[in-house]
């Protein structure tokens, strides 16, 4: 048998991430929380919690700001997105 989740703690990081903002749960423009309180909530390192957010910005679904009005803002994917449907 082989273990059920087989990626590591920042691919569960981003998946988790990714899923709540597909489904709504996480809001489009919305600001995530601070990288050292989110990755609290979460239970891992701000290092893990960076490399999701990096995949994250690849995939799309977060923008990074700097500055002082700055952090990680969800880019919800738009419906055709969401439902898998777009073609292209």
């Amino acid at each position: 048998f082989t273990p059920l989740d087989t990626g590591g703690r920042a691919d569960t990081v981003t998946r988790r991430l990714a899923n709540a903002i597909r489904l709504g749960l996480l809001l489009d423009g919305e600001r995530l929380p601070a990288e050292s309180q989110l990755a609290g909530q979460l239970g891992v390192s701000t290092v893990t919690l960076r490399e999701a957010l990096a995949t994250l910005r690849t995939m799309g679904l977060v923008e990074t700001r700097r500055g002082r009005a700055g952090g990680s803002f969800v880019r919800a994917p738009d419906d055709a997105d969401r439902l898998g449907t777009r073609s292209g």
